[in-house]
């Protein structure tokens, strides 16, 4: 007889339901753009779009043992009557969190925050090397000014050997580690659009200041202490190994390579700082997808100097000798 009308099956319930488990192994490391998606939507439901789908019938080994269990007191075709009511009853009690599980188990994600200055590549003027229209002494005073810091202050030295020892210019960043929820404002599941977004970026303490050239690979950091506030931008925010060439190709890093021990705090708080330039990393990184679909596409494209999405390259040894590509007409000179 059913206890209190309740279904018979129901006795052969288990007491914990964990449909997604996660295996202490299991991160989402090997899952960059994924990281990056979610940072650039502020929401964790590109997660939830991705991760799910990883588990293929995971009410299924519940589902074996209660039909056992069940078969075994004489009510398999009570449970083949009810078998869907007993799945959606596994639904509902369903205690997993997989995308939290994965997101604890990848840890800390370095990622970088930029402050929309570009350096352009230093020139020999027959003087000297200028970057574009600046001599070195004017990149470094607008690298100190980007970061809040004086002449005379002894971290200056150290954006001196920054800009030294990057003769190909590239993007002014910093870069700490950080856990992807931290970076997501508000009700993680929601959309942007339904919720505010920070309105600054504070970084206090030691942490990684680097000029980067993502396009041609190449760049040079250093630890500076920082005390820092400035606008909240979301094209800013990016997780560094989403670059082809991020710092960790260009210095032979790997997944962790900047704990220091500074802070990095976003709020809804105003800025110190009243404004700051867009960085046009999004854009790189959209060129880069379109040069990939074109090349998927059986094509190329003029311009893209990733000799491996040009096919049947040659070289030519007449003057200027280089590599050429017959069809879109790059060229890599030697």
């Amino acid at each position: 007889m059913e206890a209190k009308n309740e279904p018979v099956w129901l006795q052969y319930m288990p007491d914990y339901v964990d449909l997604y488990y996660v295996d202490y192994r299991d991160d989402l490391c090997d899952n960059i753009k994924l990281l990056e998606e979610a940072v650039q939507k502020n929401s964790f439901y590109p997660f939830s779009e991705s991760v799910y789908d990883l588990f293929d019938y995971p009410e299924g080994p519940y589902l074996d043992e209660i039909r056992e269990k069940m078969e075994a007191d004489d009510l398999l075709e009570t449970y083949e009557e009810n078998e869907d009511d007993i799945k959606q009853w596994l639904w509902d009690h369903d205690q997993s969190d997989p995308v939290k599980d994965l997101l604890r188990n990848t840890g800390p994600v370095t990622m970088f925050y930029s402050l929309g200055v570009e350096v352009e590549e230093a020139v020999y003027n027959g003087y000297g090397y200028s970057y574009g229209q600046d001599s070195l002494r004017m990149v470094a005073y607008k690298v100190r000014r980007a970061l809040g810091i004086t002449k005379d202050d002894p971290a200056s030295r150290l954006v001196d050997s920054i800009v030294a020892n990057s003769p190909y210019g590239g993007e002014l960043k910093i870069y700490f580690e950080a856990e992807i929820a931290d970076m997501v404002s508000g009700e993680k599941y929601e959309s942007a659009e339904n919720k505010p977004d920070f309105k600054s970026i504070q970084f206090k303490g030691k942490h990684i200041v680097a000029l980067h050239d993502s396009y041609g690979g190449s760049g040079d950091y250093e630890e500076i202490e920082l005390d820092l506030s400035v606008p909240f931008n979301r094209d800013n925010l990016h997780v560094s190994q989403i670059e082809k060439y991020s710092m960790e190709n260009v210095c032979g890093h790997g997944w962790s390579w900047c704990g220091t021990n500074g802070d990095v705090i976003c709020s809804f708080a105003a800025p110190k700082r009243r404004s700051l330039k867009k960085s046009k990393t999004n854009v790189r990184l959209s060129k880069e997808a379109q040069y990939k679909k074109t090349f998927a596409e059986g094509k190329c494209t003029f311009g893209d100097m990733d000799i491996n999405r040009h096919r049947d390259v040659y070289y030519d040894n007449s003057f200027p000798a280089g590599n050429r590509c017959p069809h879109c007409k790059t060229f890599w000179i030697d």
